[in-house]
């Protein structure tokens, strides 16, 4: 009798027809076609794409902050896929449990700044791994959060090739519903027409590249799902650059692929884009492609398989980079290049490997019986990860001693040199435990010793007291602010001793202890 493949719980924010959403959804097509995983989806909103969702298995739509909701989803999930940032409100909630935790990242610094405090910090922590869809987010993981480059893969969106080529000669196709003229060349750009990716840009390019070649060509912009006001302020800016007879705005299309192959030529405008799905389809179909540089994923893109870049946020650069593409198509083209390495049969087998490694590789994750909460703890058992990040260049990690004797607490020593003294903000995101920190030193650089104040500054709505000294935070999210460190600190010292307590097992009720609890990570991480 075969063997159960693992259950898979894939989490997505929404079912839209977004980038990120698609590459999921390619994926999921994939792993049920080779039947990898047993698959289950929680969706945080609908969306076009919900009934895809629905043909992989059960769907549970609901608040990311539902915590009980969630956690009887939990049961029987062998590992976790969270897709994009923007489900990281939900990570504190899924991380309960002990289930490995395996994050699809889409997104550079613009998206990241939109998270809460809270969530950035769950993100870069709770996380087993990380799958990145570019070199550009994987080195923003590990500049701006912290992250081990260790703990990233670089794999890269997902699109059916075959797929698309079908698509774009399909009968059903809209494009005779989409006002543009015939016998002139068509320029392009595919997406929703937002600020973030460059539709104002893509506007200025269309009047700059007519005023110089007047009637030469018609722009069209693929996409929809804007606002109203958005909508209006860009109505706005097609009747100030007077481009009323020169662009269309197609809106939302079902099959959208028959227009995309009529372009001569496709623009990337956005001003962030980490590995845009866009660029992918226009590359299959054989469409010279100009991305503005620096803007994410495009610039690896160009080149690995082709594309004229051009200097950054410049409607100028663009509009002649559009001239010469129609001259010399060739310019932007990739026919000589292995396209069909972006094929999502090329790269799902790499998704499945990470999960399957991460599945068979989460022993570091602790799992707290509470039958076993009161006895022993070790090192060896029940390690715990610090890192301390005093600039965003340096991570530093030190082992978890631990008491041998019956009290329920763990001493985490931090002894590290300072390169960059300043504010250090530390901050555990463990589920409920007491912090208390004590015995808090910095060295000079002569290597005198400075004894320093600290504040506990606690949250979720726990308690702070003072205990004869010692600055106490109890909370599913607790933080230690560490101030007017001497500009001449060179070292830092402190003893972090985390208590646990059995009745704070399952903080959501009392009277039935969970199964298991992660005591999770601490990450302290400068804050100048």
């Amino acid at each position: 009798m075969p063997e159960c493949p693992p259950s898979l719980l894939a989490v997505s924010h929404e079912a839209t027809r977004t980038g990120a959403v698609h590459s999921l959804l390619h994926l999921l097509e994939f792993f049920r076609e080779k039947g990898s995983f047993e698959i289950r989806s929680l969706l945080f909103s609908g969306g076009a794409n919900l009934k895809r969702f629905e043909a992989f298995g059960p769907v549970t739509k609901t608040s990311e902050r539902d915590r009980e909701r969630i956690s009887t989803l939990l049961d029987g999930v062998d590992i976790i896929l969270v897709n994009s940032a923007a489900s990281s409100s939900a990570l504190r909630s899924l991380g309960e449990l002990g289930v490995p935790i395996v994050l699809f990242v889409h997104e550079l610094m613009h998206e990241l700044s939109l998270i809460n405090e809270q969530d950035l910090v769950a993100l870069s922590t709770i996380p087993d791994r990380y799958i990145s869809c570019s070199e550009a987010v994987a080195s923003n993981l590990q500049s701006q959060l912290g992250i081990s480059a260790d703990k990233i893969d670089i794999i890269g969106e997902l699109v059916p090739i075959e797929r698309i080529l079908a698509r774009a000669t399909s009968s059903t196709d809209e494009s005779g519903s989409v006002n543009v003229p015939e016998n002139i060349p068509l320029v392009g750009a595919v997406g929703n027409p937002s600020w973030r990716k460059g539709i104002d840009l893509f506007l200025h390019t269309a009047a700059t590249f007519l005023n110089e070649h007047p009637g030469r060509a018609h722009f069209v912009w693929i996409g929809g799902g804007e606002s109203r006001d958005e909508r209006q302020r860009i109505e706005f800016e097609i009747d100030q650059l007077k481009l009323r007879d020169s662009v269309t705005i197609t809106g939302i299309l079902e099959n959208p692929f028959p227009i995309i192959s009529a372009l001569d030529v496709f623009t990337l405008t956005s001003r962030e884009d980490p590995y845009p799905l866009v660029m992918i389809e226009a590359a299959v179909l054989g469409i010279p492609i100009a991305g503005f540089a620096g803007s994410g994923g495009f610039d690896e893109f160009a080149r690995d398989f082709g594309g004229l870049v051009v200097s950054p946020r410049t409607p100028d650069a663009m509009a002649g980079a559009v001239a010469e593409l129609l001259d010399s198509p060739e310019l932007g083209k990739h026919e000589s290049l292995d396209i069909g390495a972006l094929d999502v049969s090329r790269l799902a087998p790499r998704f499945k490997a990470v999960l399957t490694e991460t599945l068979k590789g989460t022993a570091h994750r602790p799992s707290l019986p509470a039958s076993d909460v009161a006895g022993k703890l070790t090192a060896r058992q029940y390690p715990v990860e610090v890192r301390l990040v005093s600039d965003h260049s340096r991570i530093f990690e030190t082992v978890v001693h631990c008491n041998d004797t019956d009290d329920t607490f763990i001493e985490l020593p931090i002894d590290q040199n300072l390169s960059k003294p300043g504010r250090i903000r530390l901050s555990m995101n463990s589920g409920p435990a007491g912090i208390s920190l004590t015995g808090l030193i910095a060295h000079d650089g002569d290597g005198h010793q400075i004894q320093l104040p600290a504040t506990a500054e606690p949250s979720m709505g726990s308690g702070l007291t003072n205990d004869q000294g010692k600055w106490i935070a109890t909370g599913y999210q607790s933080r230690i602010y560490i101030s007017d460190i001497p500009c001449s600190t060179r070292k830092l010292s402190m003893t972090i001793r985390i208590s646990i307590y059995e009745h704070f097992l399952n903080p959501y009720d009392d009277k039935k202890p969970s199964k298991n609890h992660w005591l999770g990570k601490l990450l302290t991480k400068s804050n100048p």
